[in-house]
C-alpha cells in the first residue's frame, strides 16, 4: 500500500480477511475500507467498514464505526453517519468514542452553539490527550486562546508533545508566537507527517493573516485523514 501497489495490497488484505483471524481479520477490513476509499469505491468501502463493525472487536469495531461515519458524512448521509458515530460512542472506547462525540457536535448540531459546547465538554471528559489537543485547535481558531491553553495543559500533562510545544507557541496574553524553538519543533513534526502539527502551523499562519498558507497546511492535513482540518478550513480565521 505504501509503495502504491493497491492491487497487491488488496490481495494481501483479502488473505487476512479470509483467514477469519480474531485480531487480524477485523483490522484488515478497516484497512481494506481505507484502500477502497482511496480507489474511489465508497460502496465497497462501506461494506468493509461494516464488516469490521459487525466483528464487535473491542478495538477495531469502534474504529471502523468512526471510519464509516466519516464515509457516510462525506456522502451526505447525515442520519446514517450519526448512527455510526453513536456506535463508536456506545462502545466507550477511550480513543474512538470521544472523537465520535466531537464529530457529532461539530457537524450535526445545526449551528446551536450551546449544543455543540455540550458535545465538546463530553468529549473532553474522556481525558484523551489527542482529543484535548483537537479541541484546543478549534478554540484557537475561534480566538479563545485562554480556553485552548487549559486543554493544551491537560494534553501536555498526559504526554502529548505537540500540545506542550503549542503551549510555548500560544502565550496566555496573545495569539502570537512566543517561542521560535517550539515552532521549529512543530514544523519538524509536520514535515514528518504529523497532522496535528500541520493544523497548528495552519493556525499560526492564519493568526498572522497568511490565509493561503494556513489553508495549504490544513488541506495537507485533511488529505492525511485528519478530522479537525476540514473544520479549520471551513472556519478559518479572517
Amino acid at each position: 500500500m505504501e509503495a502504491g501497489d493497491w492491487e497487491g495490497a488488496s490481495r494481501a488484505y483479502e488473505q487476512a480477511i479470509l483467514s477469519r483471524h480474531q485480531e487480524h481479520a477485523p483490522s484488515a477490513w478497516i484497512t481494506m475500507g481505507m484502500l477502497l476509499e482511496r480507489q474511489g469505491n465508497p460502496v465497497a468501502a462501506n461494506g468493509a467498514y461494516r464488516a469490521a463493525v459487525d466483528s464487535e472487536h473491542s478495538e477495531y469495531a469502534p474504529l471502523a464505526a468512526v471510519g464509516l461515519g466519516l464515509l457516510l458524512q462525506g456522502q451526505g448521509d447525515a442520519i446514517s453517519a450519526q448512527v455510526a458515530y453513536q456506535t463508536a460512542i456506545d462502545s466507550g472506547h477511550p480513543d474512538h468514542a470521544p472523537f465520535a462525540m466531537l464529530l457529532i457536535g461539530e457537524h450535526f448540531t445545526g449551528g446551536d452553539l450551546r449544543s455543540r459546547e455540550h458535545f465538546r465538554d463530553q468529549a473532553a471528559r474522556y481525558g484523551n490527550p489527542d482529543v484535548l489537543l483537537s479541541l484546543a485547535e478549534l478554540y484557537i481558531a475561534e480566538r479563545e486562546v485562554l480556553r485552548a491553553r487549559l486543554l493544551l495543559q491537560q494534553a501536555a500533562v498526559l504526554g502529548n508533545s505537540v500540545a506542550a510545544h503549542s503551549l510555548q507557541i500560544f502565550g496566555p496574553d496573545t495569539a502570537g508566537v512566543t517561542s521560535d524553538d517550539a515552532s521549529k519543533a512543530v514544523l519538524k513534526r509536520a514535515q514528518a507527517g504529523d497532522t496535528d502539527s500541520m493544523n497548528i502551523l495552519g493556525l499560526l499562519a492564519a493568526l498572522r493573516g497568511a490565509v493561503i498558507e494556513a489553508r495549504l497546511w490544513w488541506t495537507k492535513s485533511a488529505g492525511e485523514r485528519d478530522v479537525i482540518a476540514p473544520l479549520l478550513i471551513s472556519r478559518h480565521l479572517r
